[in-house]
């Protein structure tokens, strides 16, 4: 199983919230990292893949503040950005 969904399967669990299915996910590649990116509705989108130290981890982007939850920002984050800012 890849990391990110193994992650992403971790995370639901621990929070208890069973299967997002209303969100549309994308599978992305940044050099050779694959990450996960989910969204519903125009506001949050959730982003499975690696931090800067490589680990893989969960971030929160705020649409429409333009800014990740509580500042922490995953690897390749320039580009993440690009891509969840054309999200409708």
């Amino acid at each position: 199983m890849p990391t990110h969904t193994r992650v992403l399967l971790e995370d639901l669990d621990q929070r208890g919230c069973g299967g997002q299915l209303d969100f549309t996910w994308q599978l992305l590649e940044f050099q050779d990292d694959k990450i996960l990116a989910g969204h519903v509705g125009p506001i949050w989108c959730h982003v499975y893949g690696p931090s800067k130290s490589g680990d893989c981890e969960r971030f929160s982007y705020h649409r429409v503040e333009r800014r990740w939850f509580f500042g922490a920002k995953p690897k390749h984050v320039h580009q993440l950005k690009k891509f969840l800012d054309t999200l409708k």
